[in-house]
């Protein structure tokens, strides 16, 4: 029997692996956001909630400039593309509502895997590869959790795959349309998050540097890299992406003002110690399976060299951006959703040569060849669904709330409490600051400044000395049920 006669062809696959991805993805659709680096999260909640009040035409004005001050506690990373999106489905249902950016961020992930697999098809010849690579990039648990978070990450990754089909449009037709294209897109992936610099100047840097290779003749050798990088089109795709580079996050780095350039400058000195490299590696084998990786890595290889030199200049991209954010790389898993990217890709020409084999075998091979493909997907989908019904956060808003309705509205709050105290801004709308455990009772006074309450609700992150002297200094205002608030005003 041929294998287009049985039932499981390719199509049937595509269709069953993007079903199946979008199933997973909504199970458990409208818990909170803390699931997931709840931190980074309740980050874009709080600026989306502020962008929402400050559009209310009859917004409360003590819940607008509550709203308004929180937002104004803290730093701004990326622009607020995601959060003014979600603040789109917030006016349309009257209210703040959870699941709206959670929508967004399944939608361009999925999308995202579309792209990879058009990719995969069109670039990497991988009939069968591309299923893989999709599959690995739909149902990894670290892409399964992200692409659900409210985030930019998935919305970039997006940008990122969308980019690099452009280019390589672009580098087939030569046009300055699909330039223009191409750089657009790519300052789409910058402006949602300046990283995406990385990866895409590794890929065009490659795509170019095959061009210079594949030029015959020794002058054309000689006189390739000015061409290359006095091209117009070239220049095009390369000042259209940079723009919002240089416009918004270039001034924040020259000032050493950005999370960015605090990981780059204060942790430059992890970068001659060899444990930073084998905390990296361990984070990508905890997240991503070092032994696929490493096999991805291997199976670019295979690769005719354009694409060969690309896929090359990805990983150096990769590698680039690991080493220019030290601090992040080993602490932040989703600073790995762009390897993610990378390694589906990469992982196509490996796992088409051992498919095409399988598939040539006969129908027995066919067989066995789909069970385990299929025990592939269904094993990390399980994993996710279990950890994602697992988890019910469903009750944390009503604590919160009740901690801060705890706190006077008179004064400003300090002290320890989870994800840095975004719990604590966003469900109990105040306006708190963390406290640093690097600060000695002695120095109390001077870093509390006009402070008026001290807020412990995460004792985990206390430091002993410090919550002795507030407990001999100050009294109570109220405790109750895993939080103390000690009351730091002058008594009249």
């Amino acid at each position: 029997m041929a294998y287009n006669s049985v039932k499981f062809s390719p199509r049937i696959l595509l269709f069953g692996l993007f079903a199946a991805a979008i199933t997973l993805r909504l199970i458990d659709f409208t818990d909170q956001p803390l699931d997931f680096n709840p931190a980074r999260q309740l980050y874009s909640a709080i600026i989306a909630r502020a962008i929402y009040y400050q559009g209310l035409p009859a917004a409360d004005p003590i819940l607008l400039a509550r709203a308004t001050a929180i937002r104004g506690n803290l730093e701004q990373l990326e622009p607020p593309v995601l959060e003014t999106l979600a603040v789109w489905i917030y006016r349309l249902g009257g209210k703040e509502v959870l699941w709206a950016p959670r929508l967004y961020s399944i939608v361009f992930w999925l999308a995202g895997g579309a792209i990879l697999y058009m990719l995969g098809r069109e670039f990497l010849n991988g009939r069968y590869g591309a299923l893989i690579g999709l599959a690995y990039f739909l149902f990894l648990p670290l892409g399964v959790y992200a692409s659900r978070s409210f985030q930019p990450d998935p919305a970039m990754i997006a940008a990122l795959l969308l980019s690099f089909w452009l280019l390589l449009i672009w580098d087939q037709r030569r046009t300055m349309k699909w330039a223009a294209l191409a750089g657009l897109v790519g300052g789409l992936a910058v402006l949602l998050k300046g990283v995406g610099l990385f990866f895409i100047g590794g890929f065009l840097i490659g795509l170019l540097l095959a061009r210079w290779y594949a030029a015959s003749g020794a002058l054309a050798r000689r006189t390739g890299p000015i061409r290359m990088w006095f091209d117009l089109q070239v220049l095009s795709v390369m000042g259209l992406t940079a723009i919002p580079a240089l416009v918004i996050y270039l001034p924040r780095l020259v000032a050493g003002s950005s999370l960015y350039t605090r990981s780059a400058i204060y942790h430059w000195n992890d970068l001659i110690d060899p444990s930073f490299y084998i905390r990296w590696l361990i984070l990508i084998d905890t997240h991503l399976n070092l032994f696929i990786v490493l096999i991805a890595f291997a199976g670019v290889l295979l690769l005719p060299i354009k694409m060969k030199s690309a896929l090359l200049g990805l990983w150096a991209g990769y590698g680039l951006y690991g080493l220019s954010f030290p601090k992040l790389i080993i602490t932040h898993d989703y600073y790995q959703l762009p390897l993610l990217a990378i390694v589906s890709l990469s992982l196509i020409p490996a796992a088409d040569l051992v498919a095409e084999k399988i598939v040539s075998a006969g129908r027995l091979s066919r067989l066995v060849g789909l069970g385990a493909f299929s025990l592939a997907v269904l094993y990390p989908f399980w994993i996710s669904r279990s950890v994602m019904l697992a988890e019910d956060f469903r009750e944390a808003p009503s604590y919160w709330e009740t901690v801060g309705k705890a706190i006077p509205d008179n004064g400003k709050a300090i002290g320890y409490s989870q994800d840095y105290g975004f719990r604590l801004m966003y469900y109990g709308w105040q306006n708190f600051r963390a406290w640093s455990a690097d600060i000695p009772p002695e120095e109390f006074a001077e870093n509390a400044g006009d402070a008026a309450y001290f807020v412990i609700t995460a004792r985990n992150q206390a430091n002993d000395d410090l919550e002795a002297f507030l407990a001999a200094t100050f009294p109570i205002l109220e405790t109750g049920g895993g939080y103390v608030i000690y009351d730091l005003l002058p008594k009249q």
